[in-house]
């Protein structure tokens, strides 16, 4: 949990420093392209960091990752249905 806590506010003091001097509007696309990557990377950082100190815990993750799958095996089940009843209608 310090971990987090600390590496939360590096990310956030790197933003703080670097976002007033990142050139957004007023460049080459090549330069404008980098600070768009370079600011996505930086908020999922941050967004990391936040979901590791409000998160959910070890329960919650296993049961999201269970719901997951099921949603996938619902969805590929759901798939091969309406392959198999096309090809009835084919025949």
């Amino acid at each position: 949990m310090l971990k987090s806590i600390i590496y939360l506010i590096f990310s956030f003091a790197t933003l703080f420093y670097a976002v007033p001097r990142i050139p957004i509007f007023h460049s080459e696309w090549k330069e404008v392209l980098f600070s768009g990557v370079w600011l996505l990377f930086a908020f999922l950082v941050v967004g990391e960091q936040l979901d590791q100190l409000i998160g959910m815990d070890e329960e919650k993750r296993n049961r999201f990752k269970r719901l997951t799958k099921y949603q996938l095996r619902k969805k590929e089940q759901d798939i091969i249905k309406i392959q198999k009843e096309r090809k009835k209608a084919f025949m």
